[in-house]
């Protein structure tokens, strides 16, 4: 059985990109609960 390489921290670029990547998946479903804007407030 191969051993794999152990965990290695990411370098900044990686994270930066990987932030950058899930950061509009993540407003997609986070922003309509947050907006005041939404229809929720629009029915009060």
């Amino acid at each position: 059985m191969a051993r794999s390489k152990g965990s290695q921290k990411p370098s900044q670029a990686e994270i930066e990109r990987f932030v950058a990547a899930a950061e509009a998946p993540h407003l997609s479903i986070i922003k309509p609960f947050i907006s005041p804007y939404c229809e929720h407030y629009a029915r009060w």
